[in-house]
C-alpha cells in the first residue's frame, strides 16, 4: 500500500468517532475533528496554524512524489490519461466576475499559469485547447514537474483585469488587513 493510501486509512480511523455512522464524505466530521484538534493545540500551547502549514507542505510533497511516480508509469503506457488535480487558489468569489466553464467551441486560447514548487518558479503558457481542463492537462503533461496549474480564457483574463482596475488601493489594503487577521497571532 502506498503512503497516500496509508494516510487515507489512518485519517479514516481518526474520523471514525466523528462520522458516527454518517457517510465517509461527510464534511462535518472533518470540521469537528479539526475544531477539536484546534482546542487541543490551544490547551497544550501548540501553534495549530504552524503545524497546519507544515502538514500542508508534507501533503504537497507526497502528492508531487506520487505524481512523479505516476508520470513515470504513464510514460510507459501512453494510452493512459493523466488527470491532474487543480490546486491553485481561486480568486475570492466577490472579486470573480465570471466563472470558468467549458465552451462549445472546439478550440480556444488560454493562458495557463503553473507553478514548480521545487524551483519556486511560475510559468505562463499560451495554450490552444478545447476546454480549461484540457489546457491545464496539456501544460501539466508538458511540464510534469509543476504541482499546480490553472487556465484563464481571454474573457476571464479581461474580467480579472477589469476587476483589478475597478478596485481602489484602499479596498485592496482593507482586504489584505482582513486576510492578515486570519493568520497566526
Amino acid at each position: 500500500m502506498n503512503s497516500i493510501r496509508r494516510s487515507i486509512q489512518k485519517a479514516k480511523k481518526a474520523l471514525k468517532y466523528y462520522l458516527n455512522g454518517a457517510a465517509p464524505e461527510n464534511n462535518l466530521a472533518v470540521r469537528d475533528l479539526l475544531a477539536d484538534i484546534k482546542h487541543y493545540c490551544d490547551a497544550h500551547t501548540i501553534d495549530f496554524y504552524a503545524e497546519l502549514e507544515t502538514a500542508h507542505r508534507h501533503y504537497t510533497e507526497e502528492v508531487v512524489e506520487a505524481r512523479r511516480a505516476k508520470k513515470q508509469r504513464i510514460a510507459r503506457c501512453p494510452k493512459a490519461k493523466d488527470k491532474l488535480p487543480r490546486f491553485l487558489h481561486q480568486p475570492k468569489a466577490r472579486r470573480r466576475l465570471n466563472t470558468m466553464t467549458d465552451s462549445t467551441q472546439s478550440k480556444q486560447k488560454f493562458l495557463v499559469i503553473s507553478y514548480d514548487d521545487d524551483q519556486q518558479q511560475w510559468f505562463y503558457d499560451f495554450v490552444v485547447a478545447a476546454s480549461e481542463q484540457a489546457a491545464v492537462d496539456k501544460v501539466c503533461t508538458q511540464r510534469y514537474y509543476v504541482i499546480a496549474a490553472d487556465a484563464l480564457s481571454p474573457e476571464n483574463l479581461s474580467n480579472l483585469a477589469q476587476s483589478l482596475t475597478e478596485e481602489t488601493i484602499e479596498s485592496i489594503e482593507e482586504s489584505e488587513r482582513a486576510d492578515s487577521n486570519l493568520e497566526v497571532r
